[in-house]
């Protein structure tokens, strides 16, 4: 297949990178191009993938992602080209970066908590970097249209474009207190903070599940680990982080808690069943110490790592359209497992390390059973007034408990490598239908 019958856009070009993936970006002839414009500008990526036909790969959806960013990119060209001032034009040293450094020398940057300022670095470097590829230089020549072109680019993610509005908002009023400029551009824009997804907790189907996948498939240490954080609702990084002997001896774990808001950081202390410590047995290096050892290195397993090779496991396990389950969401699935067994407030919170109030919260956030619960009571008030069980409808599954909420919760949805093209689908029907 031809590049060039996919018709990006002007200047766009197309490059296969050593592992097979191709690299889309836009680069301008020098004769063509301002004095700012970079020499090349990167589109949208895919990540690494194996060497798979081109028409699988790259779906029609992907290359009109391109041609949309590519076409942004050739307006903006041309309205430049129009600006006689556009070339030898000097950079006035009022840049991005030099008012991110504006900001984060101010007292309601150094006042931030340590989470909401990771966020607003993390947002700077990337407003920053945009800029640069863009040649957004100065920025008191930037407006609104080059500022929404930014959050244009997260139209798919409420949560990440909310506070890529609020790093935009706060630089905008930095350079107006520096005297940089006197509008804000971004401030008739309105910008409200989007319904929070409801998350997917995990069950013990789901765990189990992922366990018999993962060791058919040779990862059985994060199967395991899936399993035993079910029972345990520690911190991921917590549990990963135990050895033998230390952290985890006789059937029986003592983790120190490490969240940097605990200023206690409690030891808690739990016993696990037998099953689980044949489980846990099941998977330990002769070499190793690690109670959850990584294959390759034989030491800890490191979160990052561990997060990828999640990823590739829930790839395995799910179809598209299944629920969206996620590592982060284990501990406080294992807190509502433990609600719905029964457990008190304060056995769970003896086993998890979470304060009293905490458990009542999460709880509280995931309405853990409401339906179940409220079902649990209509029947005891109706037996305590004379009635019977047989006076109720029992529902057919567990399911139907949540028809009212599923819309809300994110679903699993396959990368774009793995979504075959219209070509390709309309293909395999027919020869399937033949």
């Amino acid at each position: 297949m031809s590049y060039d019958d996919w018709d990006l856009g002007r200047y766009v070009r197309v490059r296969e990178r050593a592992n097979g993936s191709l690299r889309f970006f836009m680069e301008v002839p020098k004769r063509f191009r301002p004095a700012d414009w970079p020499p090349t500008i990167d589109l949208p990526q895919l990540a690494e993938v194996s060497r798979i036909s081109l028409a699988v790969r790259y779906s029609p959806a992907y290359l009109d992602i391109v041609r949309r960013e590519a076409a942004i990119l050739n307006r903006e060209l041309d309205e430049r080209r129009e600006r006689r001032a556009e070339i030898g034009e000097r950079v006035t040293g009022r840049t991005l970066a030099d008012l991110a450094e504006i900001y984060k020398n101010s007292s309601g940057y150094h006042d931030l908590s340590e989470g909401r300022r990771y966020r607003a670095d993390l947002w700077l470097k990337r407003i920053i970097r945009w800029s640069a590829l863009r040649g957004y230089s100065d920025f008191t020549k930037l407006m609104k249209p080059q500022m929404e072109q930014f959050l244009r680019l997260y139209d798919n993610k409420p949560s990440a474009r909310l506070d890529a509005r609020s790093v935009w908002h706060i630089l905008c009023n930095e350079a107006i207190s520096a005297g940089w400029r006197t509008d804000h551009p971004l401030e008739k824009v309105s910008w409200t903070a989007p319904e929070p997804a409801r998350p997917n907790l995990w069950s013990m189907e789901d765990a189990i599940r992922y366990r018999e996948v993962a060791e058919a498939r040779g990862m059985a240490v994060i199967g395991a680990f899936i399993e035993v954080q079910m029972s345990a609702g520690q911190r991921p990084s917590d549990l990963l982080r135990c050895r033998h002997g230390i952290n985890y001896r006789k059937g029986w774990f003592a983790i120190r808690q490490s969240k940097t808001r605990s200023k206690t950081q409690r030891v808690v202390k739990f016993p696990v069943p037998r099953h689980l410590q044949d489980l846990i047995e099941s998977i330990r290096h002769p070499d190793s110490d690690a109670v959850f050892p990584d294959p390759e290195s034989r030491g800890l397993f490191i979160y990052q790592r561990f997060a990828r090779q999640f990823a590739e496991l829930r790839h395995a396990v799910c179809e598209e359209g299944d629920k969206l389950l996620q590592i982060i969401h284990l501990r406080h699935s294992a807190v509502c497992q433990m609600a719905r067994s029964g457990l008190s407030d304060f056995e769970i919170a003896g086993i998890t390390g979470h304060n009293y109030e905490t458990v009542r919260h999460i709880l509280e956030k995931y309405a853990i059973d409401r339906p179940g619960f409220a079902a649990q009571g209509a029947r005891r008030l109706h037996l305590a007034n004379g009635g019977s069980e047989e006076d109720f409808t029992e529902l057919t599954a567990a399911e139907d408990m949540d028809w009212l909420l599923d819309e809300a919760r994110p679903r699993y949805k396959r990368p774009w490598s793995d979504r075959p093209s219209r070509a390709t689908a309309e293909d395999e029907s027919d020869v399937r239908a033949a």
